[in-house]
């Protein structure tokens, strides 16, 4: 065993470990331990395993860990220490771990981190998602400055102090989400000038306070679900000119002023579904000219302007299902040349205007089931690209196709692709589809 390399002892029944018991093992780098029932972890315990690397302890039921148990673990990289019942951390309990660059603290019930990390200063990961952590105090990391993923995410976090991210001058990734943040201070992460994602999904943040954002140069994503947000403020998102993707979907939303995604110069995904705007924010979105993907359905959204989309000159992918819009102009899409992809489904929508789908010259997907729709008239799709999919499917409740009108579809299967209800035939009020005659149509 003294030229052992690797021991696995996970998924037993170990609940004691002996003082003695990885005497002559100097040469392990990997222990495994994972799935016990080990409750205590001697001081020293490890102190023999000079040249490991990689110590497993998740899933035991460890609930403290004296200063020294990780003694002689000067070059341990990876420590998996969750899914355990840890309920406080010493400032001295990870003093020997002056090479750990991986720290998994993960499903404990943690509660207090001041001080704990001080030591730490070669880690790039560190998770403490799913504790009992309520604040995060001043200079809490600051000695991190290798670190680059920090998951906090479900906690009780619901204060963060001004400089808790101080000295995590290379973090790329922020998760904050699940947890109980309803106010955001000024420069709060202003420290963080390397991060390119950054969650705050299901929080209870209202509102966005000016400056919150400052310093994020680099985002790249930034998550805003699920919380209790009525309004997108003016300038709300302002010096954020690296962002692609905004999530602030399964909010209250039902006001976006003018000014709200400005300096959002590279922006390529914006989510505003699931939320309560009756208007489509025509000039909040116009300059959004790199806009690739806009989600709107489940809105309250009732009309579709003309030229409402013309700023938006590179859209390929815009969803506008489960809204009250009940006609579609001739000019709804004017300057849409580059879309894919067009969800109207589940509306209220009972005529499209000839030349409303004209001059989408690249779409490929479009997506009409769920409205209140007779008939479509060839002429609709006259000068759409080929090959294109349309969409009609119907639940068994939605208002039942005019088939005999429709006969033209039948002629267009070369070139085009109709999904109709999930058992492959449409709903009609004249007879069966199958056994429909069109040949006296052209």
């Amino acid at each position: 065993m003294t030229q052992c390399a690797e021991l696995v002892l996970g998924d037993n029944q170990i609940s004691v470990i002996e003082d003695n018991a990885f005497q002559g093992l100097s040469k392990l780098q990997t222990l495994d331990l994972s799935r016990n029932n080990i409750t205590d972890l001697p001081s020293g315990l490890f102190s023999h395993l000079i040249q490991c690397t990689k110590l497993i302890l998740e899933e035991n039921q460890i609930s403290m860990i004296d200063n020294n148990t990780f003694q002689g673990l000067s070059s341990l990289q990876i420590l998996d220490l969750g899914q355990n019942h840890i309920t406080s951390l010493t400032s001295r309990v990870f003093s020997h771990l002056i090479n750990c660059t991986e720290l998994n603290l993960y499903s404990n019930k943690i509660s207090e981190i001041q001080d704990v990390f001080q030591v730490l200063s070669n880690l790039n990961k560190l998770n403490l998602s799913n504790n009992s952590i309520g604040h995060l105090p001043a200079g809490v990391f600051r000695n991190l400055t290798q670190c680059t993923f920090l998951d906090l995410q479900d906690n009780l976090i619901s204060r963060i102090q001004k400089s808790a991210f101080q000295g995590l001058n290379k973090l790329q990734t922020l998760n904050l989400g699940i947890n109980l943040i309803s106010d955001l201070n000024s420069r709060v992460f202003s420290y963080l000038t390397e991060c390119t994602e950054l969650h705050l999904d299901n929080n209870q943040i209202s509102v966005i306070n000016d400056n919150a954002f400052e310093g994020l140069d680099n985002l790249q994503e930034l998550k805003l679900y699920w919380n209790r947000m009525l309004e997108v403020p003016d300038g709300a998102f302002t010096g954020l000119s690296s962002l692609l993707e905004l999530w602030l979907q399964h909010n209250q939303i039902s006001k976006i002023p003018n000014m709200a995604f400005s300096g959002l110069s590279n922006l390529q995904e914006l989510h505003l579904d699931h939320n309560e705007i009756s208007e489509i924010p025509v000039r909040a979105i116009t300059n959004l000219s790199t806009l690739q993907t806009l989600y709107l359905w489940s809105n309250q959204i009732s009309e579709i302007p003309d030229g409402t989309f013309t700023g938006l000159s590179n859209l390929q992918r815009l969803y506008l299902g489960i809204n009250q819009i009940s006609m579609i102009q001739s000019g709804a899409f004017t300057g849409l040349s580059r879309l894919q992809r067009l969800s109207l489904y589940s509306n209220n929508i009972s005529e499209i205007q000839d030349g409303a789908f004209s001059k989408l010259y690249s779409l490929q997907n479009l997506f009409l089931g769920g409205n209140q729709l007779e008939s479509l008239k060839p002429v609709l799709l006259a000068n759409a690209p080929r090959p294109i999919t349309l969409d009609l499917y119907q639940e068994s409740s939605d208002k039942p196709w005019d088939c005999q009108a429709m006969c033209w579809l039948t002629k267009e299967t070369a070139d085009l692709t109709v999904a109709w209800f999930v058992d492959g035939e449409p709903l009609c009020t004249n007879g069966d589809w199958n056994s429909l005659d069109c040949s006296s149509q052209g």
